[in-house]
């Protein structure tokens, strides 16, 4: 029972990972006026509530830039047939199915040096934006909203 638990907590992981990336292409490819920069999404200075996008960053929510109330009809035939729940695991198993039928799984072992590769790409990415955006922290304060005890 284990097993399959861990199955499923899996096949939702890539499920999730690949609504996340192909939302994260579609918005770059087809909302390109719509950008947000980092400090625009740590420190907004509009009073207008943050909305989450596909790819699960806050944005602004304005009628400019509201992917969810995009007029056109190329958006809502993508989010029709671009659901987490309903559509994106039977996209996963077409692209996943093929892979069961390979007759040894050393072809694999190949990519363990990508793996390796990503854990490096990771640890750079989130030190270079930590010195980027500072320590969001207050040791000292204990009203203000960034106090850590």
């Amino acid at each position: 029972s284990a097993l399959l638990g861990a199955m499923i907590v899996y096949w939702v992981l890539m499920t999730n990972f690949l609504y996340n990336v192909v939302g994260f292409a579609y918005e770059n490819v087809h909302l390109a006026g719509n950008e947000t920069s980092s400090t625009e999404v740590l420190c907004p200075n509009s009073t207008i509530p943050p909305t989450w996008n596909l790819s699960g960053i806050f944005h602004e929510s304005t009628p400019a830039n509201d992917i969810f109330h995009d007029p056109t009809p190329d958006s809502d035939q993508f989010h029709q047939i671009w659901e987490r729940v309903k559509t994106v695991p039977f996209f996963l198993i077409i692209l996943v199915f093929p892979l069961l039928n390979f007759k040894s799984p050393t072809f694999f072992t190949k990519f363990n040096a990508l793996g390796t590769v990503s854990v490096v790409y990771l640890l750079v990415f989130v030190s270079v934006k930590a010195g980027q955006w500072g320590i969001n922290m207050d040791f000292s304060h204990t009203g203000k909203g960034m106090y850590v005890a």
